[in-house]
């Protein structure tokens, strides 16, 4: 038995599995969805465990690592056309709770200072040039990252331009 899910798509809502008429789909809970790759993030069961799939990691990836691990990790959000719950659960990271900043993950004012430009949406027309824009002001190593699920597959949108082809992709909403 085989079944396959694109966790980039995915909103992490669980209702797939009250509308599996045989229940094959159990929900169980948060599912890890963040790859380098794309394509993992389409994953196909056989008879009820994951197909594996081997990730592999660029030299830009490594070097990106390295740099963030010694200094912390500094990102600029561009919010580009979506509907603002990645947005959300970004703010959320900052609270009293999860406490991101002791974790040395600071979210900084201008791109000039990022190591890394995050963006939510599906990037409509009208945000592919600020989101270009903000790209092209990062120094290097720099690393684009598509969160939430718009972001990562457009969502019900068409995907729009990107600088470039994202080097973390982190699902759900």
């Amino acid at each position: 038995d085989k079944m396959s899910f694109d966790y980039g798509a995915c909103l992490q809502c669980g209702r797939c599995s009250e509308f599996c008429s045989d229940k094959k789909i159990i929900d169980s809970g948060f599912v890890h969805v963040y790859s380098t790759d794309r394509e993992a993030l389409k994953v196909t069961y056989t008879n009820g465990m994951p197909d594996e799939k081997p990730e592999m990691e660029t030299e830009e990836v490594k070097r990106f690592r390295k740099t963030t691990k010694k200094t912390g990790f500094q990102f600029r959000e561009v919010a580009a056309s979506g509907n603002n719950t990645t947005e959300a659960e970004i703010n959320a990271s900052f609270n009293a709770l999860f406490d991101s900043e002791a974790s040395k993950i600071r979210v900084v004012a201008s791109p000039k200072h990022a190591d890394a430009l995050v963006y939510s949406g599906p990037v409509g027309p009208n945000m592919e040039e600020p989101l270009n824009t903000a790209w092209e002001t990062m120094p290097s190593p720099k690393a684009l990252v598509a969160c939430g699920s718009e972001a990562v597959s457009g969502g019900l949108f068409k995907l729009g331009k990107l600088p470039k082809e994202p080097d973390l992709f982190i699902g759900g909403d």
